[in-house]
């Protein structure tokens, strides 16, 4: 058992005897000061009553109140502007990027389209050129064509027949 009531020493963490433990507080940050100005009344005068003070204290608080509600109204007014030029640059910045967009997809259709043209004319000319290589190429897709469907017909006439059981029976026991 370590009697060594510094527990802590030499740490960061220090306890003054090791054993209290001492309460915590939350010591919020003064924003603004509030001084209460009580008018001076000279010795002649008698002392004011407690209605006149509490008056007094009410004009102040109203006064600190509306500078308050003035400050809080120039500070949103302040972060509204800021939120609308925001959002403006914000917008501006999209459609600037939507334009760009636009007219990337733009060039992208055209140089298409004009790669299809020319690629239809070239094929055009060369059909008017070379008659001979296109419909040495038609007839031999078309039987290429042919014998798949044969094929496939073939193949679909025989499967029913031996390829698949019409009957299956699973048993299972427990």
């Amino acid at each position: 058992m370590n009697n060594n009531r510094d527990v802590l020493s030499g740490s960061d963490l220090e306890m003054p005897s090791g054993f209290e433990v001492e309460a915590a507080t939350f010591h919020a940050p003064v924003v603004t000061e509030v001084t209460v100005v009580m008018p001076e009344r000279s010795g002649s005068e008698p002392k004011a009553s407690m209605k006149e003070k509490l008056d007094s204290l009410k004009m102040q608080s109203k006064a600190k109140l509306h500078d308050a509600q003035h400050l809080m109204s120039e500070k949103s007014a302040v972060m509204k502007s800021s939120l609308q030029r925001s959002m403006t640059t914000a917008r501006t910045q999209m459609q600037q990027k939507m334009m760009t967009a636009r007219s990337t997809a733009d060039r992208s259709m055209v140089q298409a389209k004009t790669s299809v043209h020319t690629g239809f004319n070239d094929m055009q000319s060369d059909m008017k050129v070379n008659p001979m290589k296109w419909a040495g190429i038609a007839a031999g897709s078309g039987f290429a064509i042919g014998l798949i469907g044969r094929y496939i017909h073939w193949r679909n006439k025989h499967r029913h027949v031996h390829g698949m059981p019409q009957l299956v029976i699973i048993e299972s026991a427990c």
